[in-house]
């Protein structure tokens, strides 16, 4: 598992690319369901004003194991609804297959997932933020295989 200190780089890394995009971000978004404490790890705010729930997860690896997606998905949901929000997005640091980010979408149709590829291309457009993203995604992988 990655340190704190990187998941809270990747993190910030992530929100600043997402406020580069024309986002307004909102950090460590806290709220109860009943007596349940849960937290969002960012809400986007667009220029429309459209809201986002994001959920944001950093591997050591390429691969993630589909359970732990599946995980992410209804607990990005849940943060989603419970704070009757428009969208909701996974932001991870690994490679999804095309055929199971499908899947997900499809039971999840409010879902966007950016993985490892997808975060790459968005912060392709922001040369100082590539480079922070991959100096700290090689640092993080137990493999850098890209």
């Amino acid at each position: 598992m990655p340190t704190l200190d990187r998941f809270k780089s990747f993190e910030a890394i992530v929100a600043e690319i997402f406020r580069a995009e024309g986002f307004e971000i909102a950090r460590n978004v806290s709220y109860r369901v009943g007596s349940v404490r849960y937290e969002a790890d960012l809400i986007l705010t667009s220029k429309t004003k459209a809201t986002t729930a994001v959920e944001i997860k950093l591997f050591r690896t390429l691969t993630l194991p589909s359970d732990a997606l599946f995980k992410a998905a209804l607990q990005v949901e849940h943060i989603r609804r419970s704070l009757q929000l428009d969208r909701a997005v996974i932001v991870t640091s690994v490679r999804i297959p095309i055929e199971f980010q499908r899947a997900l979408v499809f039971d999840n149709p409010r879902l966007t997932i950016y993985d490892h590829d997808s975060l790459r291309a968005l912060a392709a457009k922001h040369p100082d933020l590539a480079l922070r993203l991959e100096e700290l995604l090689r640092e993080t992988w137990i493999r850098p295989d890209i």
